[in-house]
Formats: structure tokens, C-alpha cells, sequence
């Protein structure tokens, strides 16, 4: 039996493929080509949050820990990695971010924290819908359902929530509707 399951790439007669067909049957695709942190994602003593770096039914409060109230349909992520620099962008895909709030009612946050996993409080997070937040964050949905979080770093010096997370963040964590097998999570990567 043929198993091209541990092949990165493939080229026949010097044409890279991205997928491979036999007798209409996939044999073979490209991986995908970034990081998904939300398996990698991890708890506040290192481990893998929750052994698959998201725990299901919860979600964040505002304060940035792990609420005592239960949310149904909601996925949350352990802590991920937030670089340094003038510009990230947070891409996810496979859950609803944006219009979760509006549409299913509860919490859903993205939070940011500092290099000890503390938040601080309301000056590091940032709730869906999102709306009264414009001025510091970008979000958008596209056609294949990846949504993009896009910091204003030109918003200026004098706004809380974004000086906190210019000078201080290390980490995110966020909450979100849906499932966590399908969530995909990336940082300075797009998704394909």
C-alpha cells in the first residue's frame, strides 16, 4: 500500500503538487503551511492547556480567568504566545468570534496578559462584538470563514487597552463558539 502521509511535499517532473488524485480518490494533500496554537496552547504552569489546549462549555470572564459559569457551545484556549513587535495579527478559523455575542447570546472575549499569565482586568481584553473596541482593533470575517484580528497601532498613545497590550502582553487567550477539534488559532500566519 502506497502511504504518503509523512510527505511534506511532492513534485512529479519538477511540478510541486498540492494534491495528489488517483482514480478519484485523494491520496495525498500539502499540509498546511502554519502553526495552529490551539493544540499548543498552554496552561498557566506550561503544560498543554487542558491536555488539547482548549477546554469546551467555558469561558473566560472579564478579569481573564476561567469563569465558574458554564457557556454552552463555547470553546476556550489556554495561553498562546502574543510577540513582540508593532504589528501581530491573530487569524482563527473553524469558530465564530465576531458575531458570536449577538448571535448566541453569553461571553466572548480575547484576552490579553502579561509574561505571568495575569491580565489586567479591563484594560486587556476585548469582547465580541467588538464594536465599541474599532478604534483599537480590526476584525474581519472573509468568505472562507477566517477572522482577523488587526491591532491599530496607529491608534495613538493615550488609549488603555492598547498601550497595556503594546508595553505589557505576551500572551492571549480567547473564548469563541464552537468546537475545539475545529478551531484553528494563528499568529503572523496566514490560513489556508
Amino acid at each position: 500500500m502506497l502511504d504518503l502521509t509523512g510527505l511534506k511535499t511532492l513534485s512529479i517532473q519538477g511540478i510541486n503538487l498540492v494534491k495528489l488524485t488517483l482514480n478519484g480518490t485523494q491520496i495525498w494533500k500539502k499540509p498546511p503551511s502554519f502553526v495552529n496554537q490551539v493544540p499548543i496552547s498552554i496552561d498557566t504552569d506550561g503544560s498543554i492547556f487542558n491536555g488539547v489546549g482548549y477546554k469546551e462549555n467555558v469561558r473566560l470572564s472579564s478579569s481573564g480567568g476561567i469563569s465558574g459559569s458554564a457557556q454552552n457551545g463555547s470553546v476556550t484556549t489556554g495561553f498562546i504566545p502574543f510577540p513582540d513587535g508593532d504589528k501581530t495579527i491573530i487569524r482563527m478559523k473553524g469558530v465564530e468570534w465576531i458575531n458570536a455575542q449577538p448571535t448566541y447570546g453569553g461571553h466572548f472575549y480575547i484576552v490579553f496578559y502579561d509574561a505571568n499569565k495575569t491580565s489586567n482586568g479591563y484594560t486587556s481584553l476585548i469582547e465580541s462584538p467588538a464594536t465599541g473596541f474599532s478604534h483599537i482593533i480590526t476584525i474581519t470575517r472573509d468568505s472562507n470563514g477566517v477572522e482577523t484580528f488587526d491591532l491599530n497601532e496607529s491608534y495613538g498613545t493615550t488609549n488603555a487597552i492598547l498601550q497595556w497590550i503594546r508595553n505589557n502582553a505576551k500572551f492571549f487567550r480567547v473564548t469563541a463558539y464552537g468546537k475545539g477539534a475545529d478551531m484553528i488559532v494563528t499568529v503572523n500566519e496566514e490560513i489556508v
